[in-house]
């Protein structure tokens, strides 16, 4: 951002409007130099965020420990809050898989009765339209 702030010194542009042009430019560089914010908070790459979904009861330094780090060993969770604001933003979650509890498996029909239907829908279609325009 410093470099983006040089080039725009001296235009009356919104700070949200710069953040968006900073984003628009920026590009994954493993290599880089990590930066910080002015606080020394590491700034992160909004391209490179991943969701994870724990169990309710699963501790997640332990999950961390076992699932993510060994693969990426400088990974960081948080949770998605700002408190700052005058309405502070907190997200949680909860993922439903209704089919995994729902879905009640059922056979489909073999092929030859399916192509059967069609059949039988097609000559039905094809008869309706000649009375129509017949």
């Amino acid at each position: 951002m410093p470099v983006l702030n040089k080039i725009l010194e001296g235009i009356d542009i919104d700070k949200k409007l710069k953040e968006k042009i900073a984003d628009g430019l920026l590009v994954m560089d493993k290599s880089a130099e990590i930066q910080h914010d002015k606080k020394g908070n590491i700034i992160y790459y909004k391209e490179t965020k991943d969701i994870e979904i724990l169990r309710f009861d699963e501790n997640i330094e332990e999950y961390m420990a076992r699932e993510v780090l060994p693969h990426v060993p400088d990974a960081k969770w948080y949770f998605e809050e700002d408190l700052s604001k005058n309405n502070p933003v907190v997200k949680t979650g909860a993922e439903i898989p209704f089919t995994r509890y729902f879905y009640k498996y059922q056979q489909p029909k073999p092929s030859e009765q399916l192509k059967q239907s069609f059949l039988e829908l097609e000559k039905s279609v094809n008869k309706r339209i000649k009375r129509l325009f017949g």
